[in-house]
Formats: structure tokens, C-alpha cells, sequence
């Protein structure tokens, strides 16, 4: 025998001998019983939505003006949606209900509003006034959804969320005109 073979069947020896170790089938628990293993199978946040982008509805989120801006991946799918609102008492009490279809946003369009991203910078006032219809655009990310609301009233202020289904926006920020400008156009367009 070579050393390599000698090595290789070693190695195999070893594995034989720990693997059953390692298999789950052992009945040493305190009461006896064999303990039952479990296997969660990976989900990501695309799939628990059934692959859709836009939640039905959004909230106000804060009104903090952002300190930062938040890391964002780089868009894999992307969309954009429109949201309309239904008034509250006050700006924080109100709710957004989307309006019209999801639009899928590919190609150039997506390098476009990628490169846009990039101008978010933390907001230098607080600009709240009536409420209006916002926008979303909402995007994929090795399965993550980051959702980027837009407000079209008052200064158009941003607000960015990981989880667009269950968490309100965060902190206010500010970006290029161009992004709504941007993501209007592709919403009528389509």
C-alpha cells in the first residue's frame, strides 16, 4: 500500500466508526427516550410571500430623522407599487393600501435605480405635512425583501424597511429627485 492509499483508508475507517455517533439514533437521554430530531427546511422572505414584493398595505413608519444611511444589498428582483392613503387622525395613524399592479423592474431600468440608491443620505429636516400617495419600491436580495418607501407629498421623504410584510419603515432619509422621478416613470410605462 502507498502512504496516500494507506491514508485514504484510514480516514475511511475513522468516518465509519464516528458516523453512527453522529447519526441522531442514539437512546442516551436522561429519560431513556430516543431523542427526536427535527429538520427545518431554509425559507427565505421572497418565498413566505409566494414571490410577491409589495405587501398590501404599508404604515407610516418613524419620523426620526436617520442618524445614517442603512446597508442595502444589491436588487436581484425589483419592483415598484403604488400606495394610496387612508387618512388617520394624524400622519402616524394613517395607512397606505396598494394601488394598481406590482410592476417588475428589469434591464436598464434596474441599473438605473440601483446607481440611485446609492444617493440616499440621512434627511436634514423633518418636512411632515398632508399625506399623499407614496411608492415602494421593494426588492430581492439573495431571498431578503428590502422595501424603500417614497413619499409623494410634502419633501418626498424615504424611508427604508428589511421587511416591508411585517416592519415599518425606519428612519427618514433623503435622495436624488431622480429616484421617484425614476420609479413613476416605469410604474406609467408599464
Amino acid at each position: 500500500m502507498t502512504p496516500r492509499t494507506l491514508a485514504t483508508s484510514a480516514a475511511l475507517l475513522l468516518a465509519v466508526a464516528v458516523l453512527p455517533a453522529c447519526s441522531g439514533d442514539s437512546t442516551d437521554s436522561p429519560d431513556g427516550e430516543t431523542p427526536e430530531t427535527q429538520v427545518v427546511a431554509p425559507t427565505d422572505e421572497l418565498d413566505s410571500q409566494d414571490g410577491e414584493l409589495c405587501p398590501p398595505s404599508l404604515a407610516f413608519g418613524s419620523a426620526e430623522l436617520a442618524t445614517s444611511v442603512p446597508e442595502l444589498g444589491e436588487p436581484g428582483t425589483a419592483a415598484v407599487c403604488l400606495y394610496a392613503p387612508v387618512e388617520g387622525e394624524d400622519a402616524a395613524s394613517t395607512t397606505w393600501n396598494r394601488s394598481g399592479d406590482t410592476v417588475e423592474i428589469t434591464g436598464d431600468d434596474l441599473t438605473n435605480i440601483s446607481d440611485l440608491l446609492g444617493g440616499l443620505e440621512p434627511a436634514e429636516k423633518d418636512c411632515a405635512g398632508k399625506t399623499g400617495r407614496r411608492w415602494l419600491l421593494s426588492y430581492e436580495d439573495g431571498g431578503d425583501v428590502t422595501g424603500v418607501v417614497l413619499d409623494d407629498f410634502a419633501c418626498g421623504q424615504i424611508r427604508v424597511t428589511d421587511a416591508p410584510f411585517t416592519d415599518a419603515p425606519g428612519d427618514v432619509l433623503a435622495a436624488p429627485s431622480d429616484l421617484l422621478t425614476a420609479l413613476k416613470l416605469i410604474w406609467i410605462e408599464s
